[in-house]
């Protein structure tokens, strides 16, 4: 059983299967379970019986919770439609509590050359206690505040990254272009002598 990636999914799994038959008949279904309880009297996800020669199935989003133990078995069927038996695989925890889900804006939308670009962090904690922030802002600049002010001295394009990590010590990151751009001249007139 494969667990997503929490930075951008709650809790769901997919199972994975080897198929080999004595005789060499090809899969022909499958049915897979997923289950809190080892003795599976009430599953949360169940294939039920699919026609199919796939050795893998995704348990669907939004029906595992977080903060459980759940337990998977799988049963196949043969061309000749003869099942096997029950075939059970290690169990997987899901976390505690969700991960951060991260989010950030930054002012001026088009921040010119030498001029502050204020960050603000609009991540979504979980866990509770302290939280940590970490930025890279695309150049050689870095700030562990939550909302920094950042000066790009060069114009171009830039990756500004923020990793946040809750108190669980989960961690998820959020990258954002920040395109620097050229000073504006000033236009000044100037009284002919």
């Amino acid at each position: 059983a494969t667990q997503p990636n929490y930075c951008v999914s709650g809790p769901a799994a997919t199972v994975g299967w080897t198929y080999s038959d004595p005789i060499g008949s090809p899969q022909s279904a499958y049915r897979v379970q997923i289950d809190n309880n080892s003795s599976f009297v009430s599953p949360e996800v169940d294939s039920a019986k699919t026609i199919s020669t796939s050795t893998s199935y995704f348990g669907g989003s939004g029906i595992l919770e977080f903060g459980r133990n759940y337990y998977v078995r799988v049963m196949v069927w043969n061309s000749s439609d003869t099942p096997s038996a029950w075939s059970s695989t290690v169990g997987f925890s899901t976390p505690n509590y969700a991960y951060p889900q991260v989010d950030f804006s930054f002012i001026p939308a088009n921040p010119p050359i030498s001029e502050p670009v204020q960050f603000t962090d609009a991540t979504i904690f979980y866990a509770p206690g302290p939280t940590t922030w970490s930025w890279l802002f695309g150049d050689t600049g870095t700030s562990t505040l939550q909302n920094p002010s950042h000066t790009y001295t060069t114009a171009g394009n830039y990756g500004a990254t923020l990793t946040a990590t809750d108190n669980a010590d989960q961690s998820c990151n959020l990258t954002k272009p920040v395109n620097i751009q050229k000073a504006i001249p000033v236009w000044k007139e100037v009284a002919p002598r």
